[in-house]
């Protein structure tokens, strides 16, 4: 590397403009060291603010102390701004219950968007770029995740990323420059750092051309990810329904299936989802022409294949069990529950044909009212059996989604009336009951 080609890349790549406030993410480490000297040698020339921004991890006791220490010294002698910031992440990783390279990672990028700054300039290199790549291989990406590191990303700009560490190197020990060094780089049992110690090692055995072969390969692969992407977004336009907030999908099964499942991830980012897992696109492209499947996702939502179009309808929480006050005599008392609305009284005059209801003193004098309960089961006259609710309302072909959102009315012997199925058969009326509880339920 060096300032000419630094300066090459920052052109070629419409990386930083003249009156940018560019934020040099700076760990001490050799590449941010590198990267923060280039800048510094090319601000005036580029007509670009420089400062710099370190973080202490405070994972490493004195060594992450001596880092800060370093870093300021540095950025005063080069006449750069700096701001620091210190995290205890092993306690905040614990707290949140991820690991520490995670944490470290969201804390780290939390701490550089509060910045004042027009681009954040991190010193990300091939190296990192090939390990990056490496490691969602390991564990199943597709397509874009083995595109790896994007040279530009929001305002994140790696302006080394198709460098060569060894040539970072180079530059470094030809400009004198100084750099501490972190010890947690040669802990393997980092997933990172096997890829780094072990795994690179070996490839470059196999091929000693091996970076500049896997930095055409990921380029390649970007140019296609690109491409991809661009037809993707065309078609999205053209399938999507803002105000249904729906995907068309009545000739979704003649498109080709990469894009298919592209355009099932743009769906949700759209609605500004969790991306869903592969396993659950899998299954609804499966059953794309199959109206009334649905699938729950982790995310609390409910993917539902309708007539022609996919939507996303999210998963009610049930409200508290409410109090049914059944044993005052002709009292009607009117619930709402979720979009339903429940109209209860006791009478002593026997229902009009075709009314549901239950004799009232076969009940207990506590009723409650719920959503379905696993395990709850009712014995239905006009089926002569008992059924659980989820096989019932399987039958019924009443979605996943919707199932929390039907009235149950219960008492501490099981259920009394559910939505739909109607009165357990040990609680309904006969020719012997004096007192009734009609149930009339209004959606």
């Amino acid at each position: 590397m060096t300032r000419e080609r630094f300066l090459e890349i920052i052109r070629t790549e419409d990386l930083i403009r003249p009156g940018d406030r560019v934020v040099a993410a700076l760990s001490g480490g050799e590449d941010s060291v590198c990267l923060l000297h280039l800048l510094a040698s090319c601000r005036e020339e580029l007509g670009f603010f420089l400062s710099a921004a370190h973080m202490n991890h405070m994972l490493r006791g004195e060594e992450s102390h001596r880092d800060e220490r370093f870093v300021r010294g540095l950025c005063e002698r080069m006449d750069v701004p700096l701001t620091v910031c210190k995290e205890d992440v092993r306690a905040k990783a614990k707290a949140r219950k991820k690991g520490i390279e995670e944490t470290a990672r969201e804390l780290r990028y939390r701490f550089f968007s509060s910045l004042p700054a027009d681009k954040i300039a991190v010193a990300h290199h091939l190296d990192d770029q090939i390990e990056t790549v490496l490691f969602r291989f390991a564990r199943g990406t597709g397509l874009k995740g083995l595109c790896g590191m994007r040279m530009r990303r929001g305002n994140i700009i790696r302006p080394l990323l198709f460098t060569p560490k060894s040539e970072i190197h180079v530059y470094v020990l030809a400009q004198d420059l100084e750099f501490v060094s972190d010890s947690s780089n040669d802990d393997v049992s980092y997933a990172r750092n096997r890829i780094r110690h072990e795994v690179l090692p070996s490839l470059m055995k196999t091929n000693s051309a091996f970076f500049a072969a896997a930095a055409r390969c990921l380029r390649s692969v970007s140019l296609d990810e690109d491409f991809l992407e661009a037809q993707t977004e065309e078609k999205f336009l053209g399938l999507y329904d803002p105000k249904e907030r729906s995907l068309d999908i009545e000739n979704l099964p003649d498109i080709h299936p990469a894009l298919q499942r592209r355009l099932v991830l743009r769906y949700f980012q759209e609605l500004h989802l969790p991306d869903p897992d592969e396993k659950h696109v899998l299954l609804l492209l499966a059953n794309i022409l199959n109206p009334g499947f649905a699938v729950a996702m982790p995310s609390g939502t409910v993917v539902q294949i309708e007539a022609k179009r996919i939507s996303v309808k999210r998963t009610p929480e049930s409200p508290s069990c409410v109090r049914i006050p059944f044993s005052q005599n002709s009292l009607p008392t009117v619930m709402t529950f979720f979009d339903k609305t429940l109209r209860l009284s006791v009478t002593q005059t026997p229902p009009k044909p075709g009314s549901i209801a239950a004799d009232a003193d076969r009940l207990e004098a506590d009723l409650i009212l719920r959503s379905p309960m696993a395990g709850d089961r009712i014995d239905i006259v006009k089926r002569n059996c008992t059924k659980t609710l989820k096989k019932l309302y399987t039958e019924f072909h009443i979605p996943a989604y919707e199932r929390n959102t039907l009235p149950v009315i219960a008492d501490s012997e099981g259920v009394i009336y559910a939505f739909k199925a109607g009165v357990d058969r040990s609680r309904i009326w006969d020719d012997k009951t004096k007192r009734f509880l009609i149930i009339d339920t209004e959606e």
